[in-house]
């Protein structure tokens, strides 16, 4: 099979409105990028150290900042409408302000620590601000800036605020040294995440991109599922879920795999629709499915100071139970229509795929060894599994990896930590405003006032926030603004923290496929040539678990496997019974085109296994809404199930009859 081509086009419209260089300018732009995450790996394996120079993380940090803004303001247009082949004399001079601000954290942070200060910070912490919101505005829009703007406002003229958000305004020079140079701001967790933990993955996936890792995944789900009902689509649901996991981003995963799954679906007569909206939706999924996941759950583990392992671990369960929703659904759309699978001449020999893909498969045992059984730390694990996977490829016979194909990964990697860098430096704004401000306490009073004190409508507030938020940013963006402002709210009303983390991280991903604003599927449609919302909407439908699983699991955390053998068998068996039904009856088949009464009798029979422990009602209520709810969807089941069997053998049923 060819590797993957990718639209130029569509990358920039999806991925950034990067310019074209040539000449000077594309090569310091080219060395910016490399240098990014060459000098992430170098400070993860504490080279410096080794070699007697001693590097603080805020340094490290600042040259992180100095190479982001440096390559945004070099490669990315202010407006859609400015021209790519050209770069404006003012967009130089703000890649070199860029440069400077963070090196000036390089070269100087150390003084500070001392109690070194110059009458220069403020000046340049206020222009750092500056070039961090701009950088945001050009490769997210506005709804991050004006959220970040907003809480700057609020802490310069906190004294005009009423009540509970009046507080002490702080002085411009003071706000712009506190969020430029402390730990609680622009340097913070979210910064320090990117640049290491982040940094250590994009680089792996990037590397097992280059090393044919997406080509080998398609091929593998191609002869595990291919030649079954509907195989194109199931091939697509798992290969874009295991690439998913490595890449972290939906978009990029639909970019990658779609140009391959998509075509190969509608050739066997899926709606352009429905294939594109199973590529949206299998994509999404891989942010939350272990070993690796996105951005944010990194974040998670950061914010709650636990191993990322705990996080991976306590994700699994729901992160499988959305691909096997995914997955029934995919298969009752095929037999609807009557799909069939592959030809076996047109499947790939297992034995040769397994061959051939035995790098992509030791790379990720490695990493599954290095996380859940080293315990080292994220970032550590991702570096050295790189180095393992790059040695690897450059001795492998055949198509190894060249010096040429290593450096256009490392400038890959450089350009996709672009995005990132400016979310998380734009969110230590407002992580340092609410630290500085004590506004953390503040909002969650507030937001328990507001719901009443009620757990199930502050999360159901939370995920509407989400929707909102997540139609303007990617979801790591929405995911940490909510984090530092929702979480505290929900531990008061009785959650459990990673809990709630895990329930805004599964609804700011929802906003990859949720209509009105879905990236996802917009993609997806790009490459399926259909309608953009139709295309949404089968993607909400598809993605059901996305809707479900976080309010059972926010109410009892067993679904998180947490709690007692008991809690956890019941929660997981009546939460997949439920999904399965109320995906049955969304799908409106099951032997045979369901009826209206019995796709109504298997949502409400879904719906009752769905009612957690913990959700305001004794144990013993629970266990019989949960009985009363298996009862109905099993009754309508068998009842589909006899239908089907008199429909195929009439005469054998009507003797039985008889």
């Amino acid at each position: 099979m060819d590797e993957p081509k990718v639209s130029p086009d569509l990358i920039d419209e999806y991925q950034g409105r990067y310019r074209r260089l040539t000449g000077p300018l594309r090569i310091w732009q080219r060395v910016m990028l490399i240098m990014l995450p060459s000098a992430g790996a170098l400070y993860v394996l504490d080279i410096p150290t080794a070699l007697g120079i001693l590097i603080w993380k805020e340094q490290y940090l600042g040259l992180f900042v100095a190479l982001v803004l440096g390559s945004i303001f070099l490669g990315v247009v202010p407006t859609p409408a400015s021209p790519s082949e050209r770069v404006p004399w003012f967009d130089v001079a703000l890649a070199g302000l860029g440069i400077l601000v963070g090196l000036y954290l390089t070269a100087f942070y150390p003084r500070h620590s001392l109690g070194l200060r110059t009458s220069l910070e403020p000046v340049i912490g206020g222009l750092a601000i500056l070039l961090i919101l701009e950088a945001t505005r050009r490769l997210l829009g506005w709804v991050l800036v004006v959220i970040a703007a907003a809480f700057l406002l609020y802490a310069r003229f906190a004294h005009y605020f009423p009540d509970l958000l009046y507080n002490d305004g702080v002085p411009v020079g003071r706000l712009a040294s506190y969020l430029y140079l402390d730990a609680n701001g622009i340097l913070g967790v979210a910064l320090d995440t990117s640049a290491t933990i982040v940094l250590a993955f994009v680089l792996l996936g990037s590397i097992l991109f280059a090393a044919g890792g997406a080509q080998f995944f398609t091929e593998l789900a191609e002869c595990v599922m291919g030649r079954f009902r509907g195989g194109p689509a199931k091939v697509a649901v798992v290969a874009s879920g295991m690439f998913g996991s490595i890449s972290g981003s939906a978009v990029a995963n639909v970019m990658v795999d779609g140009w391959i799954t998509i075509p190969m679906m509608t050739k066997t007569g899926f709606r352009p629709h429905v294939a594109a909206a199973i590529e949206a939706s299998a994509s999404t999924g891989g942010i939350i499915m272990p070993p690796i996941m996105g951005a944010a759950a990194f974040l998670i583990a950061e914010f709650l100071a636990i191993p990322y392992s705990h996080v991976a671990i306590a994700a699994l369960v729901p992160a499988l139970l959305y691909f096997l929703v995914l997955f029934v659904q995919v298969d009752l759309e095929a037999a609807k229509f009557g799909l069939r699978g592959l030809p076996r001449d047109q499947l790939p020999s297992l034995p040769r795929v397994l061959k051939g893909g035995w790098m992509p498969v030791l790379a990720l045992a490695a990493l599954i060894y290095a996380l859940f059984f080293m315990n080292l730390e994220p970032s550590m694990a991702g570096i050295l599994v790189t180095f393992f996977l790059i040695a690897l490829a450059f001795a492998r016979r055949g198509s190894r990896l060249t010096l040429g194909r290593l450096l256009d990964s490392l400038e890959n990697t450089g350009r996709s930590l672009l995005d990132i860098g400016a979310i998380t430096a734009t969110a230590g704004l407002v992580i340092g405003v609410l630290s500085l401000m004590g506004l953390g306490f503040t909002l969650s009073s507030i937001l328990v006032k507001v719901s009443g004190g009620n757990a199930f409508i502050l999360l159901l507030l939370a995920a509407l926030t989400c929707f909102v938020l997540g139609m303007g940013m990617p979801t790591t963006a929405a995911y940490v603004i909510l984090a530092v402002m929702v979480v505290p709210a929900l531990g008061q009303l009785g959650v459990v923290p990673l809990a709630a983390h895990l329930f805004l991280l599964f609804f700011a991903k929802a906003s990859m496929i949720t209509p009105p604003v879905c990236l996802a599927a917009y993609a997806a449609a790009s490459i399926g040539r259909c309608d953009p919302m139709r295309t949404g909407w089968t993607s909400t439908r598809l993605s059901l678990v996305t809707f479900v699983a976080p309010f059972v699991f926010a109410f009892s955390p067993a679904l998180l496997l947490m709690g007692t053998l008991h809690e956890i068998l019941l929660v997981v068996v009546t939460t997949i019974m439920g999904s399965v039904c109320l995906a049955v009856a969304l799908a409106g088949y099951l032997y045979r085109p369901l009826p209206v009464a019995a796709r109504l009798g298997l949502a409400a029979g879904g719906i009752a296994l769905l009612l957690p422990p913990n959700a305001g009602l004794s144990l013993g209520w629970v266990v019989g809404i949960n009985l009363a709810g298996a009862l109905t969807a099993a009754a309508l089941w068998l009842r589909e199930f006899r239908a089907r069997r008199v429909a195929r053998f009439p005469v054998e049923a009507e003797s039985q009859r008889a």
